[in-house]
């Protein structure tokens, strides 16, 4: 090849290089500016876009509790938990006390949980056994092959999920939303 004739590749490459990087410079800008209009909402239209995604039960929730000893879980919110003449855990359980004043999943209990305040879990199952939501747990050693499989597994089905690493970095949530309860 002519040096005339590699110049001139070399010239026609880095004008297909240049449209390349003002296309990805576009896509950067518009990723950013879509970033910034999420950050531009209301603490209040944020928890109503999780509210809308996270459905579940709204008349109950579960508080997650972590005892002295490093045991943790979750249990039903209350709001006569562990009150002197009211609550009688660890004897009664929650569901079968004649005290049960159970916490409704509302915007303040949503906005504690994403400011960090503590933290919930949602009952998806709702009183009629459908749900809005497909949460899949991946905690085994493998828990990283299993994700991308899943993932692949959806993709494939055209179904949209979103990925979640767990809290303690050695595991992930897989979440599937649906239209409508199924």
């Amino acid at each position: 090849m002519s040096s005339d004739v590699e110049l001139k590749t070399i010239e026609q490459r880095l004008v297909e290089l240049e449209g390349e990087r003002q296309t990805l410079l576009a896509r950067r800008s518009a990723l950013l500016d879509s970033n910034l209009a999420v950050l531009r909402l209301s603490s209040s239209q944020k928890i109503d876009i999780y509210m809308k995604l996270f459905r579940g039960r709204q008349d109950i929730y579960a508080n997650h509790w972590q005892n002295k000893r490093g045991r943790s879980g979750y249990s039903v919110g209350c709001h006569n938990e562990w009150q002197q003449g009211k609550c009688n855990k660890p004897k009664i359980k929650c569901m079968e006390c004649v005290h049960q004043a159970f916490k409704i999943l509302d915007q303040k209990a949503i906005y504690n949980h994403l400011a960090g305040r503590h933290i919930l879990g949602l009952y998806p199952l709702l009183e009629d056994y459908s749900c809005w939501l497909l949460a899949a747990d991946f905690d085994k050693s493998d828990w990283q092959e299993a994700v991308s499989a899943f993932r692949k597994a959806c993709n494939e089905f055209k179904v949209p999920c979103s990925v979640e690493r767990s809290r303690s970095g050695n595991g992930a949530h897989i979440w599937v939303f649906f239209e409508s309860p199924v």
